[in-house]
């Protein structure tokens, strides 16, 4: 705005003062050139100060090492069923992300917060039983570069007889990526999530496989809304 009231003052200088047309003729040169370097400035000031480099957001798992968790903002102009549904959906790939990322470093009392509470206690008589055994089980396991949970291939509520949610539930695969003898493969399993209605507690079941008849024992409402829609998971 400087720049253009210097240029007005100077236009009215030359129209109204006594300077000689020479003088006049100066201006007039001096004006656009003015004007130029003007523009040329302002455009390469501009250009310093903002990054067009875009945000890259990586979630392929064959190559990511984590999956991004679908932003919450998507639930603008949802239904409640359809916003439960992303809410639900980013809640369950964070704390797939944590389990993974437990299964990786080791982690075994963080692996153990995200089994059922009835395996624990049930099928391995306590928590210290069942870092145990998966302690014995890791000794000979295979060692992989990564482990990449994620996204998930189906989420539903469980809806009990009233039309009320008391659950959400998922399918997600794992990939867990090696490298034996200069050559990298992956190995493919599949993850029941299970979901309190408050979305304080998020449980995992590895169903890869498994009778139809066992998984219901544990999470009843997964297999009914969720794995007897998904072909080639349970075993058969």
């Amino acid at each position: 705005m400087f720049l253009f009231d210097c240029l007005q003052l100077i236009l009215h200088e030359i129209k109204f003062s006594n300077v000689n047309s020479t003088v006049r003729f100066i201006w007039c040169l001096f004006i656009p050139v003015l004007l130029f370097s003007c523009k040329n400035g302002c455009n390469n000031s501009t250009t310093e100060n903002k990054d067009d480099s875009p945000v890259v957001v990586q979630s392929d798992p064959l190559i990511s090492d984590s999956i991004t968790p679908i932003s919450l903002a998507d639930t603008l102009g949802k239904d409640e069923l359809g916003k439960d549904s992303i809410k639900f959906a980013n809640l369950f790939q964070r704390e797939a992300n944590r389990l993974m990322r437990a299964e990786k470093d080791k982690d075994y009392n963080s692996i153990a917060s995200f089994v059922p509470p009835e395996i624990i206690s049930k099928t391995y008589k306590g928590k210290d039983n069942y870092i145990a055994r998966l302690k014995q089980k890791d000794a000979n396991a295979i060692l992989y570069d990564r482990i990449i949970c994620g996204p998930a291939r189906r989420i539903a509520p469980a809806v009990d007889d009233q039309g009320y949610s008391t659950g959400w539930y998922c399918l997600m695969p794992v990939r867990s990526f090696r490298t034996i003898g200069g050559k990298k493969g992956y190995d493919e399993r599949w993850l029941g999530g299970q979901a309190s209605i408050d979305g304080k507690q998020v449980y995992f079941l590895d169903v890869t496989g498994l009778p139809r008849e066992i998984v219901i024992q544990v999470m009843p409402d997964l297999v009914r809304f969720i794995l007897d829609k998904e072909a080639g998971v349970l075993a058969q």
